[in-house]
């Protein structure tokens, strides 16, 4: 994933590379997507003594992982006063405890396997934003007492260097860690206990059966008792899930501060579109990571105006801070109830799983994933499986499922709508929807001024993707598929690239290819 903005993670921490799949090969379990989720699952899973073997299309963690920020947290995005009105009070009491076991399982775990990854017990602090109201803050505290974090407290002045500061909760025993020296200790684990990875291979099937098979680009194949689907967005299935969850960027930037800063945890704000931030040591330096400024992937007018507002968030806050040397962004898919899709994949067989949907939460519940589909897989009791199931109807999220489907739906009118240029206004480096007869195409001119031409149809479910001048990618505004400048695909739900797509839109060429992952014996639903 050649991108054009780096996360900090990237400056030292590096994972290992592993060859591509060369040969066709049989498991107990194959994980596709070597992220968070797929390699905790991975773990887990190689502990129970099962043969696993993981696969990804690019590097480790090469994914969203390597564009998080790393909060270790039980807070999630959405409020915990909003998930009792959704889930009920004893499910949201179980959310809550499943978050919290979730850091403590990766303490465990960095203790057993003796991982180095500046891992550390934080203080984390929930303040009000511009124009905050302080009744929201008494509200989620109570919310939080009743769910269980009995230590929360009420504090009148959050310890921010702010001009000033405002209320806050503190909620205690959250916690952060290099996320890639973190995963390079858990793959040595999973090697040493006989697990198999490989890298750089694109899964563009999966057939069920008591035994699934999963075919690759390269022709090879992996037959496993079980198939496990993390890839962040599920390549596995068109609707079940896509209509339940959005994606949604999340930008961050990263400057370094004085040792003697007074900032210490984790913060978030209540303003819409809120801001996060923490700090982070690289090579004996100390950075400020800010993050926020969420918009839904592919609906931008201005990429770069978000880290703009980023920094000027940030120096109102510490007019004192240096030069920004990070920028860069995430996705992340927000489920209308709040909380992950964990467990069997809808519209597949019962040896089909998905971990979908951490919101901004990805190290505790991608972490979650690997103890509920571990006890899946082994017939074991999990008193968390059912909250996180991926087929739950939560009652009173019909509006917000609703709005985000209406939204999903008003980005085809871009079929109707001019294209964006001339092929020959494009300026080198950037790309634009030309039109070309009746069709539209997504073409980009590289720095050499050779212009390359691919379809703008998503081969997702055919919306026609739009140009990101930050990142350099194709995004589409519908379900967040994204594509490289050439059209090589990025993130899901897409499951192939933009230049193997057809170029017309003729009512047989707009069928689903097979190669999306859909069982023989899926049912297809209408959005």
């Amino acid at each position: 994933m050649d991108r054009a903005t780096d996360s900090l993670w990237l400056a030292d921490g590096s994972l290992p590379n592993f060859d591509s799949l060369g040969a066709d090969l049989e498991c107990d379990v194959l994980v596709v997507g070597a992220g968070i989720a797929g390699l905790s699952i991975a773990y887990a899973l190689c502990k129970e003594s099962k043969s696993v073997i993981v696969v990804d299309d690019g590097s480790l963690g090469g994914g969203e992982t390597e564009r998080t920020t790393a909060h270790v947290t039980a807070v999630l995005d959405k409020r915990y006063a909003e998930l009792e009105k959704w889930h009920g009070d004893e499910n949201t009491r179980l959310v809550a405890a499943a978050l919290r076991e979730s850091i403590d399982r990766i303490s465990q775990i960095i203790i057993e396997e003796k991982i180095e990854c500046n891992f550390e017990r934080k203080d984390a602090f929930l303040f009000m934003g511009t124009n905050g109201d302080r009744d929201v803050l008494d509200v989620e505290m109570e919310a939080m007492q009743r769910v269980g974090f009995s230590n929360v407290e009420f504090l009148a002045q959050v310890p921010l260097p702010a001009a000033n500061p405002g209320p806050c909760l503190r909620i205690p025993n959250q916690a952060q860690f290099h996320v890639l020296r973190y995963l390079r200790g858990v793959v040595k684990a999973i090697q040493n206990m006989g697990g198999r990875i490989f890298c750089d291979t694109h899964v563009n099937a999966v057939k069920d059966g008591k035994i699934a098979e999963a075919l690759t680009d390269s022709g090879h194949s992996i037959k496993a008792r079980h198939v496990v689907i993390a890839t962040n967005s599920p390549v596995s299935n068109l609707v079940a899930i896509h209509t339940k969850q959005a994606a949604y960027r999340s930008y961050v930037i990263g400057a370094q501060i004085d040792d003697g800063s007074v900032i210490d945890g984790m913060f978030w704000d209540t303003a819409n579109p809120y801001h996060y931030l923490r700090t982070e040591e690289i090579y004996g330096k100390r950075y400020l990571l800010v993050g926020g400024e969420d918009r839904k992937t592919g609906q931008d007018e201005d990429y770069s105006q978000h880290f703009q507002a980023l920094e000027e968030w940030t120096e109102a806050l510490m007019p004192d801070i240096g030069p920004v040397e990070f920028r860069w962004s995430g996705q992340v898919y927000e489920p209308v109830d709040g909380i992950a899709y964990i467990g069997h994949d809808p519209g597949h067989r019962e040896n089909i799983y998905v971990a979908t949907g951490f919101s901004g939460v990805g190290m505790t519940q991608g972490t979650l994933a690997g103890t509920i589909i571990a006890d899946l897989i082994m017939n074991r009791k999990n008193i968390y499986s059912d909250v996180f199931k991926p087929t739950r109807k939560t009652v009173g999220t019909v509006e917000t499922y609703l709005k985000e489907n209406v939204n999903t739906a008003a980005q085809y009118a871009d079929h109707l709508k001019p294209a964006d240029m001339q092929e020959a206004d494009i300026a080198p480096g950037e790309g634009a929807i030309v039109q070309r007869g009746t069709e539209k195409m997504a073409v980009y001119r590289d720095d050499y001024g050779q212009l390359h031409r691919m379809s703008a149809v998503c081969p997702h479910m055919a919306a026609l993707v739009r140009w990101n001048p930050v990142e350099g990618s194709w995004d589409c505004p519908a379900h967040g598929s994204r594509f490289d400048a050439l059209g090589g695909v990025l993130d899901g739900p897409a499951n192939c690239d933009l230049k193997s797509c057809p170029l017309t839109l003729d009512d047989e060429q707009t069928e689903m290819p097979r190669d999306l992952a859909i069982g023989p014996d899926d049912a297809v639903q209408a959005v």
